[in-house]
């Protein structure tokens, strides 16, 4: 697949939701290059093309099968994804993320979804990270830290943590980041 330029970039047009190509393309593997109409039909990925073109494929007939389809499009395929997508193809959807979700914050969706692999560092129905409780990450190189997240400061996909200076000392100062891709596990302390 040919790397998607900015000068190249086209939009798609999807029962009136706009989907930036770059992102498209990575994720359902399609090539659409500039200044032309191609039917979905030449990507893969599950998108349906225009009503049109669908043979022997019923469309969704009501706006509220569509909101339904697209529902199941987030909880089967987009929150999945980014349970296991790494760090740099979040950091690419995230610049993507209305077109890909929407107008919604990729703090609340994006990330909330990603951090998830991380049962204790989110809380469900709350978004972002959880800055509650004392955790304990280790990361790939055997290196562990042992503090508080702060969601303010960890964005993009590298968690920030408040971690007590020395034992007891009441003093607490910010973590390196320590990006999604490093982290091992996460645990409560």
């Amino acid at each position: 697949m040919a790397a998607v330029e900015a000068q190249t970039r086209s939009q798609v047009t999807l029962s009136g939701m706009a989907l930036a190509t770059g992102v498209v393309s990575a994720i359902f593997r399609c090539e659409i290059p500039a200044a032309s109409a191609v039917p979905l039909t030449e990507c893969t990925g599950g998108l349906t093309p225009p009503r049109s073109r669908v043979k022997n494929k019923p469309m969704p007939p009501t706006f509220a099968e569509l909101v339904a389809s697209r529902q199941t499009w987030i909880a089967d395929i987009l929150k999945p994804w980014c349970l296991a997508a790494t760090w740099k193809e979040l950091f690419q959807a995230e610049q993507d993320w209305p077109d890909i979700a929407g107008q919604v914050d990729p703090q609340g969706t994006l990330w909330a979804w990603a951090w998830s692999r991380y049962p204790a560092l989110v809380h469900d129905g709350l978004p972002g990270i959880e800055e509650t409780h004392l955790l304990r990450v280790t990361t790939r190189d055997g290196s562990q830290f042992l503090g508080y997240p702060d969601n303010r400061e960890s964005r993009h996909g590298k968690l920030r943590l408040l971690c007590e200076t020395t034992t007891n000392s009441g003093r607490h100062e910010l973590s390196e980041a320590i990006s999604i891709d490093d982290i091992v596990t996460i645990e409560r302390a």
